[in-house]
């Protein structure tokens, strides 16, 4: 049966001592306490209709009236690196999903745009990935790459027949870099 959650409520310490019952308000307090235990804080009210608890990252929860996905610097953009000695890198959030895209010119005299589209699962450092190369439509232009597997602290090399990244975790940052000439960028979101 569906109940309906009751605002925080203190318990006095008489409630729990040794000699006393445990009643049927000790435990409604008990259950809806424990809905609104919020990383060791208590949050006592609650203005919109539906919250959600998400965590924040270092497995620090919050409540959100809305889904809080991309916030506090869960997104962002920047240049992809382009050596294994200064990679770009992005900070870990633990047990979510990085959907990293990357993009950029892979020839600028032949007009060959390069996409990489690569998701990352913290919780296992598993990777999927799909990049494609597109020019000027000729078939000669036009490769497509695919994989996937898991990261460790060495850098795993995602390739088209012409372009690749090489992506590692590492330190608590996903870090990655080019590995052909171009103009690179890249934008991502932890979901």
């Amino acid at each position: 049966m569906a109940t309906t959650v009751s605002n925080f409520t203190a318990i006095d310490d008489t409630a729990v001592d040794a000699e006393s019952p445990i009643t049927e308000s000790l435990m409604k307090q008990l259950r809806d306490n424990a809905y609104w235990v919020n990383a060791g804080t208590q949050k006592t009210s609650e203005t919109t209709a539906n919250k959600f608890l998400e965590t924040a990252g270092s497995g620090v929860l919050q409540w959100t009236s809305t889904s809080s996905l991309g916030v506090n610097g869960t997104k962002g953009e920047g240049t992809v690196g382009t050596s294994s000695g200064s990679p770009s890198q992005i900070a870990e959030v633990t047990d979510r999903i990085l959907n990293l895209h990357i993009m950029g010119i892979y020839n600028p005299t032949g007009g060959i745009c390069a996409n990489f589209h690569i998701f990352i699962d913290q919780s296992d450092l598993t990777y999927t990935f799909v990049a494609q190369l597109d020019g000027s439509g000729s078939a000669t232009n036009s490769e497509r790459g695919s994989g996937s597997g898991t990261l460790t602290g060495s850098f795993a090399t995602l390739n088209t027949t012409s372009a690749a990244i090489s992506v590692r975790v590492t330190g608590g940052n996903v870090e990655f870099y080019e590995t052909m000439s171009g103009a690179f960028s890249y934008h991502y979101i932890w979901l």
